[in-house]
């Protein structure tokens, strides 16, 4: 680790001299990533590519960006990214672990202070639902004062860096913004998590704890790709649908449903009203139109849905896309048969699900790239197969990329499942087109429920629903 540090520190003797002959007008961000997994990595700004740079054979990249458009600028490397805000005449160095992608980042240089910030802000979203378990038993009041403790220590740091460091005015602007983001936030998950969880409990919520919805605003471009924003946002919306429609269901279940018609029309009306950014909006027409699309057990759903957000102005490529979506899902209604979906095993053997499925199954999809997604399933479905033996669990992987039918080719799909040593007699990948994979990929941690005739009894489930074993014991009593 020390060799390590030396280099770096050598490196950014290196920039920064080099630096020092031209002072304006550039920001150097550069880095070394530890056990790469790909030769690129980009950068964006507002959701575009800006730059890439080659990983070199010392595991090394760097950018000089030339004339910065001083904000946040968001790093993406094999399906990872985070943020990271630069500043002209920074000169930020990177240290990254892909194995811990997030909890292993770490910035020095000139600018590091304000970035490695933003990053303890992201790890302390991560530990939020943590929180929200440790603290369901305690009164709204109580909580709330815990997460305005938390609000006032992140405000006193972002004052630490400033009186140790020359801070523009801007970052200032934004720290501060980025932590209040993440105190509306949690104030609103903490809400939803008790609403969701312990219903009877919402009247204790007083109109002192919504206070700060005052201050909401979801107008502001530096922040339409900022998580926490995007969260807040998505948070807020559940809350005020959930506010509504409690007033007219009894079953708290009916108003958590995400793909609920009546759900989906508020929350997109709601977001209508609230923000004028197309980029805001299009990310969340686009969550709305796959919920609605590949969560619904009817067509009919789906084109209501997909009528709403073209009517809202939804883009025309995102709408084409869930036109594509809803053909497909048409396959993966009730009813609907797969016996004859060709699938190959790990020794590279094709056959069809007809010649592997021979009791109650439920096919569960993943992705090689969504690594904790897939694993956190696996260990899931590891727990339920157990519990139901009567039940067979497969998992199909949809990913073309990942996967050649050549015997000597190494795929990184069975490289995966030997790693994370996932059951190979229970893993298949979908044999299919590269355009057909792609929209396949939205199914990706889904699940479908077949009799042993291959044909469909619960369209694609998710497999986190809080009611997931309740539905294995409707399928089996089918």
């Amino acid at each position: 680790m020390r060799s390590t540090l030396l280099v770096l520190f050598l490196f950014t003797l290196l920039l920064n001299s080099c630096k020092s002959e031209n002072t304006k007008g550039y920001a150097i961000f550069s880095g070394q990533i530890v056990n790469p997994t790909a030769t690129n990595i980009y950068l964006k700004k507002f959701g575009k590519v800006v730059d890439s740079s080659k990983v070199d054979d010392f595991n090394r990249f760097s950018f000089k960006i030339n004339n910065p458009d001083d904000g946040l600028y968001e790093f993406s490397y094999n399906k990872e990214s985070q943020l990271i805000y630069i500043e002209e005449n920074d000169s930020i160095l990177l240290h990254i672990n892909t194995f811990n992608f997030d909890e292993s980042i770490a910035f020095s240089g000139e600018g590091y202070k304000k970035n490695n910030f933003i990053t303890s802000l992201y790890l302390q979203n991560e530990l939020a639902e943590d929180f929200l378990v440790r603290n369901s038993a305690l009164k709204p009041h109580l909580v709330s004062a815990k997460i305005e403790d938390q609000l006032n220590r992140n405000l006193a740091q972002i004052e630490k860096i400033a009186s140790q460091e020359n801070l523009s005015k801007d970052y200032l602007k934004f720290a501060k913004k980025a932590a209040h983001l993440q105190y509306y936030d949690l104030k609103e998950r903490f809400y939803f998590f008790i609403s969701k969880y312990y219903p009877e409990k919402r009247k204790l919520f007083t109109k002192e704890y919504f206070s700060y919805r005052e201050d909401l605003e979801f107008n502001d471009e530096e922040f339409q790709y900022y998580y926490t924003n995007i969260r807040l946002l998505d948070n807020y919306l559940k809350n005020k649908v959930f506010d509504i429609c409690i007033k007219e269901h009894t079953e708290v279940l009916d108003c958590t449903k995400n793909n609920d018609f009546n759900n989906i029309e508020l929350k997109a009306n709601l977001l209508d009203s609230i923000t004028n950014l197309p980029v805001l909006k299009d990310r969340f027409y686009n969550r709305f139109g796959k919920q609605g699309v590949l969560l619904s057990n009817d067509t009919i759903t789906s084109q209501k849905t997909i009528k709403l957000l073209s009517n809202l102005g939804y883009n025309k490529d995102g709408i084409q896309e869930l036109k594509n979506l809803l053909y497909l899902q048409k396959l993966f209604l009730p009813g609907s048969n797969m016996a004859s979906v060709r699938v190959v095993d790990v020794d590279k053997n094709t056959s069809t699900l007809k010649e592997i499925i021979n009791k109650p199954t439920i096919l569960h999809s993943w992705n090689i790239d969504s690594y904790l997604h897939h694993s956190t399933n696996h260990k899931k479905i590891r727990n339920l197969s157990e519990k139901y033996p009567e039940v067979d669990f497969i998992g199909i992987t949809t990913d073309y990329a990942n996967f050649s039918e050549d015997p000597t080719s190494v795929n990184p799909w069975i490289k995966t499942i030997e790693e994370y040593n996932y059951n190979p007699e229970k893993e298949y990948h979908i044999l299919t087109s590269p355009v057909a994979s792609k929209l396949l990929k939205n199914y990706t941690n889904k699940v479908i429920f077949v009799d042993k005739q291959g044909t469909i009894v619960i369209g694609a489930t998710l497999l986190n629903d809080s009611d997931f074993e309740q539905i294995i014991l409707e399928f089996l009593n089918q």
